[in-house]
Formats: structure tokens, C-alpha cells, sequence
């Protein structure tokens, strides 16, 4: 194993790995980050946690709602001023943490109730960035009638 490093920095985030790392890890560990999979299911969590819990009581949160915390879909929570989120996802080989803070502003959520929410992608990433991801929506796309 070599001692050479990347550093790969996406949105603010930087990713430090050996040059030996394998490709496909390091596409899971990324992709929830900056690059999400559009095919990835993301999940809301409606009501505000307590930002103490950490990976094992997020999975268990999952877990209690009737969710699989395994199955690679991606579980948002927030803290109660709504300044903070945390991400949760396997990746195949662990559990990950993702968390962010916003400095000047509170991310937007959903009306608090007894609901789960599921989010594409692009929504997930204007949540992120502290947009309001509501307002994000796709647009039909017909597949091409002639090819070449």
C-alpha cells in the first residue's frame, strides 16, 4: 500500500484517500456527498431528533420507523433550530455520518407530522446547499424517438 494521498474536494468537503484506494468505495463514499446517484432513495424525516444520537441511534431511528437503515437509501434528520442536518446511509461495507451546519440561515423542512417524506436527488442537493428543496422539480424528458 503506498503512502501517497488525493484529496478530492467537493463542495466544501474534502476527501483524503490513498492512491490505492479502490474505485468503486471511493464512488460510495463521495456519492452521498457531492455526485449523488440519481436512483438513490432519500428519506425525510419529519420531526426534529436529538442531535446527540449518533450513527447507531440514526439506524435506530430508521429501524423504529419500519425502514431497512441497510438497504443504501439515503435517511435525513434535523436538529431542532433547523440549523443542522445529518445524513445516514450503508455504503456496502459501513454505516456513514454525513453532517452540516448552515451559519446564517435554517434549512427548509416540512410541515412537522407523522410523515415520511421521500426526495429525489436534485432535492436532496438543494437541501444541502440551503435552498429551498421544495421548489425542485424534474423535468419530463422523453426518451430520443431516432438514434444516430
Amino acid at each position: 500500500m503506498s503512502d501517497a494521498v488525493i484529496e478530492i474536494a467537493i463542495g466544501g468537503v474534502v476527501v483524503r484517500a490513498s492512491v490505492d484506494v479502490d474505485e468503486a468505495h471511493l464512488q460510495r463514499v463521495i456519492g452521498p456527498i457531492g455526485m449523488i446517484p440519481s436512483g438513490v432513495k432519500v428519506f425525510l424525516a419529519s420531526h426534529p431528533v436529538d442531535f446527540r444520537k449518533g450513527i447507531d441511534g440514526l439506524v435506530a431511528l430508521v429501524r423504529d420507523a419500519g425502514s431497512d437503515p441497510f438497504d443504501g437509501a439515503l435517511h435525513v434528520f434535523r436538529a431542532k433550530r433547523a440549523d443542522r442536518i445529518k445524513i445516514v446511509w450503508w455504503d456496502g461495507s459501513g454505516v456513514c455520518l454525513y453532517l452540516k451546519r448552515l451559519e446564517k440561515a435554517t434549512f427548509c423542512w416540512r410541515r412537522i407530522g407523522h410523515h415520511r417524506v421521500q426526495l429525489t436527488s436534485a432535492q436532496l442537493m438543494a437541501l444541502v446547499d440551503g435552498m429551498d428543496w421544495k421548489r425542485v422539480r424534474a423535468v419530463p424528458v422523453r426518451p430520443p424517438e431516432i438514434v444516430g
